[in-house]
């Protein structure tokens, strides 16, 4: 990969009045690219499954369509499903989600790839391609050219941050095409960049299941003692939301943690998306949690917990606590993630949503063992291990988002 990246150059460099050639090239193509439509390349397919004769894989549309990415074709069809109207697709074809998706907001594209014939419900759009690189095109549908191209002529509905497109207008849109070797080398190139972040995802797992059966044996065994964590913390309080209709309350510099916040950074958090004011803080049953707390989820995702590296606040959703001893606070921590992956759904109250309450925090008991500092340490280098695997993936991810933005035009 290092040795391709070299062979990268700055268009610009030598652009002159070639205006159609995008930011990033490989070394030795000058040529402009050809402009054409999709529709140029793209055939709509509108062959239909008829009386269940196919009974294959289908994209998985439950949930109302919202499908991960990279993961769109994942569902087999049962027996007694009605089939019949589905399109008819291929090793190779191409599928349009127009209905949106959690982690593509403008609705994701993906190649079919199965030696086995498959259907799709007809509420997606159905292309072959022919006389350009597949991989090519696809990448080109993950980047920000395509997204910009939906964003402006799609349409946005009651959901303006969620925009879809008909389908003559997505077969319509505009293509720039460099020659047929200079498209197979931005695939390739890809292709890498994405394997080596694949390879970076298994990395990381393995380290994270490491950490999990570390834990798992340690705390399976027979404790000296049980503290309950209500003796081990000076204090303990849930948050509060400042109201939404005052956007005063929102205009200030107080980092106000959320699950997000806590899903995307894991241990410590060091910022936040949000942030309240003062006044807004005081107008609330928030308070200002100091830094090196313990911070437990109550709703939704029960049981996430974190580390504030900076004071904060938080909803009534999480239950900030500031411990007696500074050098437990690895420990719980280690021991509360423990405890929801094996125990907290015994605790769980039913209603609009799982949830636990305060009491129920504070009764949770903690194993105490002699080798106590001997597995937390042991557990900071394998967490430091992990954190430059992480590092590693950002870069990665990082360098794909500037590739896809520099590629294509």
């Amino acid at each position: 990969m290092k040795k391709e990246q070299k062979t990268i150059t700055n268009a610009n460099e030598g652009r002159q009045n070639k205006l159609n050639v995008p930011t990033l090239r490989f070394k030795g193509y000058t040529a402009e690219w050809d402009k054409a439509s999709l529709s140029t390349y793209a055939k709509k397919i509108t062959s239909k499954n008829t009386d269940n004769a196919i009974n294959n894989v289908i994209c998985n549309s439950a949930i109302n369509g919202l499908i991960p990415q990279l993961e769109f074709f994942d569902k087999e069809i049962a027996n007694d499903e009605n089939t019949s109207g589905y399109y008819i697709i291929n090793d190779g074809d191409f599928v349009y989600n127009p209905r949106k998706s959690i982690s593509a907001p403008y609705g994701p594209v993906n190649i079919y790839k199965n030696e086995i014939t498959g259907i799709v419900s007809p509420l997606y759009l159905c292309f072959t391609i022919n006389n350009i690189n597949k991989r090519f095109l696809l990448y080109r549908f993950k980047s920000p050219c395509w997204y910009r191209y939906i964003y402006l002529n799609g349409d946005s509905g009651a959901r303006h941050d969620r925009v879809s497109i008909r389908d003559d207008v997505f077969l319509s849109q505009p293509l720039s095409i460099p020659s047929v070797d200079e498209q197979a080398k931005i695939a390739d190139f890809l292709d890498k960049i994405e394997a080596r972040i694949s390879v970076q995802n298994k990395i990381i797992s393995k380290y994270e299941s490491l950490i999990k059966g570390i834990s798992r044996d340690y705390f399976n065994k027979t404790p000296d003692y049980y503290v309950s964590l209500n003796d081990l913390i000076i204090m303990g309080k849930a948050g509060g939301t400042p109201a939404s209709t005052i956007s005063e309350y929102y205009s200030g510099y107080i980092p106000f943690l959320s699950i997000s916040d806590m899903t995307k950074q894991g241990k410590y958090i060091e910022y936040t998306e949000r942030h309240i004011s003062e006044i807004g803080l005081d107008n609330s049953s928030a308070w200002l949690v100091p830094q090196n707390s313990l911070i437990l989820s109550m709703y939704a995702s029960v049981g996430l917990v974190c580390i504030n590296k900076v004071p904060l606040a938080t909803s009534q959703a999480m239950f900030s606590m500031i411990l007696k001893d500074s050098d437990n606070l690895d420990y719980i921590y280690y021991y509360l993630n423990f405890f929801r992956e094996t125990q907290i759904h015994r605790l769980l109250e039913t209603g609009t949503q799982s949830n636990i309450n305060a009491d129920t925090v504070r009764a949770i008991t903690i194993p105490f063992y002699a080798d106590k500092s001997t597995y937390v340490k042991s557990m900071l280098v394998i967490e430091k291990r992990l954190n430059n695997e992480k590092d590693m993936l950002f870069r990665l991810t990082d360098l794909k988002a500037y590739l896809l933005s520099n590629l294509f035009i």
